[in-house]
């Protein structure tokens, strides 16, 4: 789940579910998410803050690339119309 709210400049955030394990699983889970952001980060507009909420889930590397790379791909197109 993500949630994109006006800012004076681009910010992001991540959270990540106590469901998720421990803290060590919940720091990776949100490195991962941050490194998939910076990647993609010059796609987004600016003046974005980018919230972004993991809930307990499974998955591989790329799979989670692909969740966060579909997200900035709908968010743009919603910000676009």
């Amino acid at each position: 789940m993500a949630s994109f709210l006006p800012s004076s400049e681009k910010k992001m955030a991540v959270i990540v579910s106590k469901k998720t394990g421990n803290a060590v699983v919940r720091n990776y889970e949100k490195r991962i998410v941050r490194i998939f952001l910076r990647e993609y980060w010059d796609l987004l507009p600016d003046g974005l803050f980018v919230l972004i909420r993991i809930p307990k889930r499974t998955g591989v590397f790329l799979e989670k690339k692909n969740d966060v790379w579909h997200l900035i791909k709908r968010t743009k197109e919603s910000l676009l119309k």
